[in-house]
């Protein structure tokens, strides 16, 4: 197996996982538009995550939560607490912290710390559906040591000068060596190759 093999191999599993990473992260970017906020949360004990605006806000708290119309809700010490926290950001992820003492004064209440952290969805749309476009593009134009510059034939141990798939001329340095063909791709060789007929 040679180095391109491998490379190609390792190329197109990694733009099939990038395009499902964008797509699912997609799926979730519309879906925050579209779903009202209050049924896109999910809670657990002291954990919840919500997604609202094509930004998921993923909190962690000291007592548990639960969202309630436009805010997290706590308990301590049989009363309950509220937190309206959001994002400074729908470009950047960002961190929040909301603090309160709840049950007494000061010295004798119970300290609730909420902790907020804000991811835009957008990055995880735009990045892996690049990265995903960007190698299948890139792909196809990597030449592999044997085949034929113009068609991609195995040409290994052929005797003639013309490859027997599409007869283009082959270049013998490039079947004992290969290539990795530049930006413009299989073209770029049959354009090369043209010009070493004529």
């Amino acid at each position: 197996m040679t180095y391109t093999s491998t490379w190609a191999r390792w190329g197109r599993r990694t733009m099939w996982a990038a395009a499902t990473l964008g797509i699912v992260a997609g799926v979730l970017l519309a879906a925050s538009v579209v779903i009202p906020a209050r049924s896109s949360s999910l809670s657990a004990g002291r954990i919840g995550v919500r997604i609202e605006r094509g930004t998921v806000e993923a909190v962690w708290a000291t007592h548990d939560v639960t969202w309630t119309t436009n805010r997290w809700s706590m308990s301590a010490s049989g009363r309950k607490a509220a937190v309206m926290n959001w994002s400074d950001s729908a470009w950047r992820p960002n961190l929040k912290t909301a603090r309160m003492i709840v049950g007494g004064s000061a010295g004798s209440g119970t300290l609730i710390t909420l902790d907020a952290a804000y991811v835009p969805l957008w990055p995880w749309v735009v990045g892996p559906l690049g990265i995903a476009g960007m190698l299948w593009w890139r792909l196809p134009r990597m030449l592999e040591a044997g085949s034929c510059a113009a068609c991609g034939y195995d040409i290994r141990g052929i005797r003639g000068e013309k490859c027997p798939e599409c007869g283009g001329i082959i270049a013998r340095w490039m079947a004992k060596w290969g290539m990795r063909l530049p930006w413009g791709g299989r073209a770029c060789a049959r354009a090369a190759l043209d010009t070493v007929r004529a």
